[in-house]
Order: C-alpha cells, then structure tokens, then sequence
C-alpha cells in the first residue's frame, strides 16, 4: 500500500469511488471533495500496489494544515485529517486500518513540524469512531458541535 500526493491524472478514477449508503451522508462526493478543497489542504491518495509499475487507486484523503487555527482544536494539534475515504468494494478487507496505520508515520516524514494529527468522527459514525482508535487515535473526549450532521468526537494522534 502506499499514500501519495493526488495528480490530475487521478480524478476520474477517485470519481468512480463511492461509500456505502449508510457512510453517504458523513461524507461529500468525491467530485465536491476535490473542487472544494482549500489552499492549506494537501489531498492523498491510498493505493493498492499490483506492481511496480501498476497501482489501484482505493480511496483519499486530506491533510488540512490550517486545523489548527480552528478555535475549538487549537489546543488539540496542529494538521487535521479530512475526508478519510475508502471505495466500498474495498471495505471490510483490512485495508482502511492498513492505511490508518500508515497515517502516523507518513505526517511525521511528510510533516515534520507537526506534533499532532487531529480529525473529527461524527457520533452516529461507530465503526469510523473504532477504527481510528484501533490505530492509535485517541479520544479527547470533547465535542466538536458545529458539524454539518451532528456531534462529532474529537480525536489526536501523536506523530513525534
């Protein structure tokens, strides 16, 4: 697996990733993700490699270096994790934990500054909730309120 800088070369494909039903309304369309996102935010891709020369593009996600200046996580990190996604015919497989894994080690290389990787779940989003404790996050045990679906649990993962 390897998480790499988006190219316009990979629109199309990541245009044809999708959620389940149940997972849609926590997060934007691809199409919405990718013309929305913000100067400060880096957009990744997560691929599977087939070969040296051959990789399936199965999901994205960004890195938002303005988190920080956010009021509600200013005292909580300093990059925040945006949009984790995984295409739903590769779910259930271990490869978003895979990922997940790989996020710590790829904010300190990538990242250096950075103490923190700090993102939100939103509270009726269980099995996201679990997976990123499953990989290290930690729940701050607050609430962000101003979420466009609802409550969501703030979390920190320490990459020094």
């Amino acid at each position: 697996m390897e998480l790499r800088k988006a190219t316009e070369s990979d629109y199309e494909i990541l245009c044809g990733l999708s959620v389940t039903e149940s997972q849609a309304e926590f997060v934007l369309p691809v199409s919405d993700t990718w013309t929305e996102k913000k100067a400060e935010e880096d957009f990744y891709v997560i691929c599977l490699k087939e070969t040296d020369a051959e990789e399936l593009v199965i999901g994205f996600f960004l890195i938002d270096r303005s988190f920080a200046n956010h009021q509600t996580f200013r005292t909580y990190g300093d990059l925040g994790l945006r949009s984790f996604f995984i295409d739903k015919a590769r779910q259930g497989k271990g490869y978003g934990k895979e990922a997940c894994f790989q996020l710590g080690p790829f904010v300190k290389d990538n990242y250096p500054q950075s103490e923190k990787l700090v993102l939100t779940v939103n509270v009726r989003n269980p099995k996201a909730r679990a997976l990123y404790l499953a990989c290290g996050f930690v729940d701050t045990q607050q609430l962000y309120l101003g979420g466009p679906v609802g409550p969501q649990h703030i979390l920190s993962l320490s990459v020094k």
